[in-house]
C-alpha cells in the first residue's frame, strides 16, 4: 500500500492511496494516515481511484479519522472509489460518517 500526501494551496489535507487496504496494506499506512489527516485539523480529501480492495481493517482507519475530524467540525471525503470498494463502504453504512464522491470537483462542492 502506498500513501502520498499532496500539498494544496487551499490548506486542505489531500491524500492519495494506491493498492489494497487489506490487513497488510492497512498496517503499512495506519499511523501515517491518521497523523496526516487528524493533525492538520482541516477537511481531508482522500483519492481512492487506485484502491482496489478494502477490508474491515481498512474501513476502521477511515472511521477513526472521520470521527476525529467531526469533533472539530471537519469532514473526511473519499473520492473515486471503484464499485467494489464503494459497495463495501455502503454495506457498512460508512456514508453516514464520511462523504463518498466521484470526483475532486464533487468534493469541493460538498465543502462549499
Amino acid at each position: 500500500m502506498q500513501m502520498q500526501v499532496i500539498d494544496r494551496p487551499d490548506g486542505l489535507t489531500q491524500i492519495k492511496l494506491i493498492g489494497s487496504l487489506d490487513i497488510g496494506g492497512t498496517g503499512e499506512i495506519d499511523m501515517k494516515f491518521q497523523g496526516a489527516v487528524t493533525s492538520a485539523r482541516e477537511h481531508a480529501i482522500v483519492d481512492m481511484t487506485e484502491v482496489d480492495f478494502i477490508s474491515s481493517l481498512g474501513m476502521r482507519i477511515f472511521v477513526e479519522s472521520a470521527k476525529a475530524l467531526k469533533r472539530t467540525d471537519h469532514k473526511l471525503i473519499l473520492v473515486g472509489c471503484n464499485a467494489n470498494v464503494k459497495t463495501a463502504l455502503n454495506h457498512a453504512r460508512l456514508e453516514q460518517l464520511m462523504e463518498l464522491v466521484d470526483s475532486e470537483e464533487d468534493a469541493m462542492a460538498v465543502l462549499a
